[in-house]
């Protein structure tokens, strides 16, 4: 029988000061940073429990367990990235392996325990606390492990791949994320966000601002450079336990690509910030900012994640757009500019999970910006954590009846085509929307392709389809594909698309086209600060508008 987890989020609220003073004195993270990790985590249990009411409305399909989860989360946030897969998981019927990294255990330990509190069995959730080798990837290889919950490296992913026996993983990955700052933008605002989303937490998090595309008036500009060097210098650096800290500690000593990035230039780079460690703590680094850095370069395409920025100077949007979209990742990007054409011109091209207007690129709230990337910054299968679809991940869909009446050209027109935005908060515009994977490889019965044929042509996805023979199906899959099975795979097909570490949708096509269309779409989202320090500017015309039409305001 499934646990009653209605108090979980009472549970956690009522344990907030031990999960952040277990998060300052484990990872050295910021009583800031930690308290909304707390929240963060309270927000994921209260949205997916209402998530798990809706699926109720989708009659003609049946949700079951996919079996025993095996949750692996960073150290970075030890709480609320744990507490979102856990909770998932569970809602859906399946038992929990919380599996947390060596560096967090404290909060990873007294949130196990405080989710026991909350009721939950311990049967249903168990914590195994053991080393990533040999005994972690013994747990990733077990067969009785039928899905894998990874936030980490890409390489971490790449390795879970290699070793899993099946296709099980759901995994959130590295990122390389970039500012683009228009010569058009608030240039007060750029700085006082762009400096946030690079050095909080030290720059350790996967969504941090690495890079910085800089225009041509903006970059050659002394009094933009001055009051950027200026404000960074204000950041304080010291220990978590300051309450004014805004960079702290790295969790370990730094890595190879984080030292060479942190005491080397390339040719054509300068310090225009250099970063120093504390003599004191050899963990502790200032920030550091190289100016001049070129396109290709080992700043330009290396994930750090620490305190460095690299900045890259640009002429034209679409030159940035280029850099931007040259690295490997795709998780966050952002934009700096008050010109609705450069606007849309950066929202078409640029390739990212999660999209930023003139705010920082970090801090993504429960609903409000369900997170999630691209390219390398996502493998295995699944959709956006904090988002409407992140349940299904967890589960095996099936159809109730086999004459149930296909509703994909229905879904696609009203819901699917349309920007979502549940939050609606003033000031501040958050669209989830809906664009076709570059190209889908489908294999299965000719039936059921015939499915997936249509699909693809009502959600306007490429599609090439193959029938019968596996190896022929695995000699036209390039690295990273998009696979739709539309039956389970033999051993043969489940390692081969292991091995070209594929994300892969499997299970026999759904007439419910709120389901089924998820297989060939990817998710953006949006999130767009149209206020200026609180003035809505043309916004407050329609606003005005609005109400002299006949609405009364809110009092």
């Amino acid at each position: 029988p499934e646990d009653d987890l209605s108090r979980v989020a009472p549970m956690l609220k009522q344990r907030r000061d031990d999960l952040i003073g277990a998060m300052v004195l484990n990872v050295g993270k910021t009583f800031h940073e930690a308290d909304s990790e707390v929240s963060e985590a309270i927000d994921f249990v209260n949205f997916y429990q209402r998530s798990k009411e809706q699926l109720k409305f989708l009659e003609d399909v049946q949700f079951k367990p996919k079996g025993a989860t095996l949750i692996a989360p960073p150290w970075n946030f030890p709480v609320s990235i744990p507490m979102g897969g856990i909770i998932a998981a569970l809602l859906m019927g399946n038992n929990v392996i919380f599996k947390p990294p060596k560096e967090s255990v404290l909060p990873a330990w007294i949130l196990a325990e405080t989710l026991w509190q909350a009721g939950i069995s311990k049967k249903r959730l168990q914590f195994v606390m053991c080393n990533d080798e040999p005994e972690g990837s013994l747990l990733v290889q077990d067969p009785r492990v039928k899905l894998v919950v990874l936030t980490g490296s890409s390489a971490t992913a790449r390795l879970f791949h290699r070793i899993q026996n099946g296709i099980k993983l759901i995994g959130e990955t590295g990122g390389k994320n970039a500012i683009i700052v228009s010569n058009l933008s608030d240039h007060d605002l750029a700085i006082k966000d762009i400096l946030h989303s690079a050095f909080s937490f030290s720059g350790q998090k996967c969504s941090a601002a690495s890079l910085l595309i800089l225009h041509e008036e903006l970059y050659d500009n002394p009094d933009f450079k001055r009051q950027f060097l200026d404000a960074a210098k204000s950041y304080k650096v010291g220990s978590a336990w300051d309450l004014g800290t805004k960079v702290n500690p790295l969790i370990n000593e730094p890595s190879p690509h984080l030292l060479k990035a942190l005491t080397e230039l390339e040719e054509g780079e300068e310090w225009l910030l250099e970063p120093a460690v504390d003599p004191q703590n050899t963990r502790l680094w200032s920030p550091g900012i190289k100016w001049g850095v070129k396109k290709g370069s080992f700043t330009h395409q290396t994930e750090f994640f620490g305190p460095v920025l690299g900045v890259i100077k640009y002429s034209r949007l679409e030159e940035a757009i280029d850099v931007v979209n040259s690295t490997p990742y795709g998780l966050t990007s952002g934009l700096f500019s008050l010109d609705p054409r450069e606007m849309n011109i950066w929202k078409e091209k640029i390739i990212a999970g999660n999209l930023y207007i003139n705010r920082t690129v970090t801090g993504a709230i429960v609903e409000r910006q369900p997170f999630g990337g691209t390219k390398e910054s996502f493998y295995g299968c699944g959709f956006k954590a904090g988002g409407p679809n992140y349940l299904f991940a967890y589960a095996n869909k099936e159809n109730k009846s086999s004459s149930n009446k296909i509703t994909y050209d229905a879904f696609f027109k009203g819901y699917f085509s349309k920007n979502h935005d549940p939050a609606q908060i003033l000031g501040q515009d958050n669209l989830l929307s809906y664009v076709p994977h570059k190209k889908v490889y489908a294999f299965g019965d000719k039936e059921d392709l015939k499915w997936v044929i249509e699909a693809c042509k009502v959600t306007h996805t490429p599609l090439e389809t193959f029938q019968g023979d596996e190896e022929d199906f695995i000699k036209h899959l390039p690295d990273r594909a998009i696979v739709r099975l539309t039956k389970p795979p033999s051993d043969y097909l489940s390692k081969e698309l292991n091995l070209r570490a594929c994300m892969v949708y499997q299970g026999p096509p759904l007439a419910n086209g709120r389901v089924e269309l998820l297989n060939y779409l990817r998710e953006v989202a949006l999130s767009y600060d149209y206020h200026r320090y609180g003035n809505l500017g043309v916004r407050e015309k329609q606003r005005e508008g609005f109400y002299k039409g006949g609405a009364k305001r809110c009092p």
